[in-house]
């Protein structure tokens, strides 16, 4: 979830930059984030002892499979050859702070706006913390 988000505010601008068909890549990653976030609303409702529960497990577990293996193998090798290391450095301190603010939580209406991430996810992030604060999950 917090990753999905920092890439969305900081690696997909430059993919959508740098790689050619980048921009195209960047509306698949986010198409698959959104299903994700689906998924993982529907299992926060989901009796853990059901068998829908069990079979929601797997969805998400094929679809997070699928999704890091298109950026491990495709997206972020391309990304190195086209930014330097002290680019890619940087935009890597970007992605571990933007996860540190960002939602906690699946929030399916919110859009994958780079301006809203930056903008008002750190305050839903900081709702999310205390829900979960009050709640006892642990996010970290």
């Amino acid at each position: 979830m917090r990753l999905a988000i920092a890439e969305e505010m900081f690696v997909y601008p430059e993919m959508e930059k740098h790689l050619p068909g980048g921009t195209e890549a960047v509306g698949h990653d986010k198409e698959e984030h959104d299903t994700i976030v689906r998924v993982m609303k529907q299992l926060e409702g989901a009796d853990a002892t059901s068998a829908e529960f069990t079979a929601l497990v797997k969805k998400l577990e094929d679809l997070l499979r699928h999704h890091a293996n298109d950026e491990e193998s495709d997206q972020f090798p391309a990304l190195r050859t086209h930014l330097s290391q002290e680019d890619l450095v940087a935009v890597g301190a970007k992605v571990q702070a933007a996860k540190k603010v960002a939602p906690t939580r699946p929030h399916p209406s919110a859009p994958h706006s780079e301006l809203f991430h930056k903008t008002v996810g750190p305050g839903i992030g900081m709702v999310d913390r205390l829900r979960d604060a009050l709640t006892g999950r642990h996010t970290d």
